[in-house]
C-alpha cells in the first residue's frame, strides 16, 4: 500500500499528461508561471517562468516574458512552488554493499536531494560511487565523499567495514590523511577520541592537500578545532565542551549527554566564545537534530513508523522493526527521561546558532538506525522549524548553505542565472508549513525532468 506522499507523486501524470522523463538536457525546458523560492533568502516571487538549456538556468523572467521556442518542452507549474534541489550534508551510504546502494540514492533524489555529503565511508568505495553518478552510470544525487574517519580505538566493526580507521599518533594521523588524499576524498573526517594534537595535525595536513575537514569531535573541543581551522562539525554537540582523558572515555553514551548539558548551563561564557570563534572562521555546523530526536525518543516505537521505514530498503526495515534502537537498548527509562528533557536545549542552541549567523546545514546521518533515506531529510527541516528558525531560513539552510559549505555556491544551491538546474517542484507552499517540502512533484537535476514515483522502487 502507498503512503500519502507515495500518492501524492503519482498526480503528476494526470496534471501533465505526459511522462516527464527522460528529457534530453540539451533541449530547451522552460517552467511557467511557477512561484519561486530561490534559497537566497528572497521572497517568494509569483508568475516566473525559468527557461533551462544545456542543464542550467539560461533565464528567469516573470510571467510569459520568458521566450519559448518551437520545439521547447514547456510545462506550466500555475498553483506550484519551485525550490533548489535539496542538500543533504550529512548521509553515510553504509546502508548496502556498493552494488547496493543504488536503491537508497534514488530514494534519496525521489525526495528532492539532489546533492549529499557522505561524511565516512571506505575511500575507494565512496571516490568510485561518487564518480559513477557524476558519469551518469548511477542515477543518485551527485556526492562528496569522505574517507574513512579515523580515531584512537574506533569499533572493530567498522574498521572491518572501512569506514574507521585506527590512529595512535599524529604522525598516523598525517599519513592516513596523505592517503586518503592520494584516494581522491573530498573531505577527512576526525572522529571524538583524538586529542587536539591530533586533530590539529590532520587539520594542517588535509589543508595542505586542498581538502576540508569533518569533525565528530569529543575530547577535542570545538573551540579548540575551530581555533585550528576545522571546516565542519556535525552532531548536536556533546563536543562543544571538551572531557579529558579517562573521564571522557568511560563515560557511557547518556552519561556522555548528562555531562554535556551540565557544562552547557554552567559555561555559558564558553557559548559566547564558541559562537564568535565559528564566525571568525565560517565553520559548518551540521546538527543532524533528526538523528538525535530518534535515539532520545526511542523508546517510543512511533519515533520509528513515523520516519515511514519502509522507504528503506526491506530488510533493513524488518531489522529495524524487530528490536529496539540499538544505540539505546541499555538506556534506563531514567535515562530517556533525561535525554528528552534535555531535547529542548539542543533545539535552542540551534536557534542561537542561526540568530547569531553560524553556517547551519541540513544533515540525516542517514545509514544509522532508523535514519529513513528522504524522509528523514523532510523531519530534519521540521526540526529546524521547531527550533525556532523561519521557513524561509529553512529553504536556504537545505539549499544555499549546503552549496556554500560544500564549495558549489557558484554551480548549485539556488536559483540564479547561469547556475545548475537542480529544481524540486512542490505541490504548496513550504512557506505556509515547512512539512510541504514532502509535496513533490517533479525533481529536475542537471536540467533532467524526473518524476520521484518511478526513482522509488517499493
Amino acid at each position: 500500500m502507498m503512503n500519502r506522499g507515495q500518492v501524492g507523486l503519482l498526480v503528476i501524470l494526470a496534471l501533465y499528461g505526459c511522462a516527464p522523463t527522460e528529457l534530453p538536457v540539451d533541449d530547451r525546458l522552460v517552467l511557467q508561471h511557477a512561484t519561486v523560492i530561490d534559497g537566497t533568502g528572497a521572497l517568494p516571487r509569483d508568475d516566473v517562468t525559468i527557461v533551462i538549456q544545456g542543464g542550467r538556468i539560461e533565464s528567469i523572467e516573470s510571467g510569459d516574458k520568458g521566450r519559448t521556442l518551437s520545439g521547447d518542452r514547456v510545462i506550466d507549474l500555475r498553483g506550484r512552488w519551485v525550490v533548489p534541489g535539496f542538500i543533504d550534508t550529512h548521509a553515510h551510504l553504509s546502508m548496502r554493499l556498493p552494488e547496493e546502494r543504488f536503491e537508497v540514492l534514488r530514494t534519496l533524489l525521489a525526495f528532492g536531494i539532489t546533492t549529499i555529503r557522505t561524511p565516512a565511508a571506505s575511500s575507494e568505495a565512496g571516490v568510485e560511487m561518487r564518480d559513477r553518478v557524476a558519469s551518469g552510470e548511477v542515477v543518485g544525487p551527485r556526492i562528496f565523499a569522505a574517507g574513512p574517519y579515523m580515531d584512537v580505538n574506533p569499533v572493530e566493526r567498522r574498521i572491518r567495514s572501512g569506514v574507521a580507521v585506527h590512529v595512535g599518533t599524529d604522525a598516523d594521523v598525517r599519513e592516513e590523511v596523505k592517503r586518503q588524499a592520494a584516494s581522491g576524498v573530498d573531505y577527512i573526517k576526525v572522529y571524538r577520541n583524538l586529542s587536539s594534537e591530533m586533530v590539529t595535525a590532520a587539520i594542517e595536513e588535509a589543508h595542505s592537500h586542498g581538502i576540508k575537514v569533518i569533525g565528530h569531535v569529543g575530547e577535542t573541543s570545538w573551540i579548540e578545532a575551530a581555533r585550528a581551522g576545522i571546516d565542519v562539525f556535525v552532531h548536536s554537540f556533546p563536543g562543544m565542551l571538551p572531557l579529558r582523558g579517562e573521564e571522557f572515555a568511560n563515560l557511557s553514551f547518556a552519561e556522555y549527554q548528562r555531562q554535556w548539558h551540565s557544562n552547557l548551563s554552567s559555561q555559558p561564557r564558553d557559548m559566547d566564545t564558541l559562537v564568535s570563534t565559528l564566525l571568525d572562521g565560517r565553520v559548518e555546523v551540521n546538527p543532524t537534530l533528526v538523528m538525535t530526536e530518534t535515539m532520545r525518543f526511542s523508546d517510543d516505537s512511533l519515533v520509528l513508523e513515523n520516519l515511514e521505514p519502509s522507504f528503506a530498503p526491506t530488510d533493513i526495515t524488518a531489522a529495524w522493526r524487530a528490536e529496539s534502537h540499538p544505540y539505546t537498548r541499555e538506556w534506563t527509562a531514567e535515562d530517556f527521561k533525561e535525554m528528552q528533557d534535555g531535547f529542548p536545549t539542543i533545539l535552542e542552541t540551534v536557534r542561537l546558532f542561526h540568530q547569531r549567523g553560524v553556517l547551519l546545514t541540513a544533515g540525516t546521518d542517514v545509514g544509522n538506525p532508523w535514519i529513513t533515506p528522504g524522509v528523514s531529510f523532510h523531519r530534519e527541516l521540521e526540526l529546524l522549524v521547531q527550533a525556532g528558525i523561519d521557513p524561509l531560513d529553512v529553504v536556504s539552510i537545505a539549499t544555499r548553505n549546503g552549496a556554500e559549505a560544500l564549495g558549489v555556491l557558484e554551480d548549485v544551491g539556488t536559483i540564479e542565472l547561469g547556475k545548475i538546474a537542480d529544481l524540486v517542484v512542490l505541490r504548496a507552499n513550504p512557506l505556509a508549513s515547512i512539512s510541504n517540502t514532502r509535496l513533490i512533484d517533479l525533481v529536475i537535476q542537471r536540467g533532467e525532468v524526473l518524476r520521484p514515483d518511478t526513482l522509488i522502487s517499493n
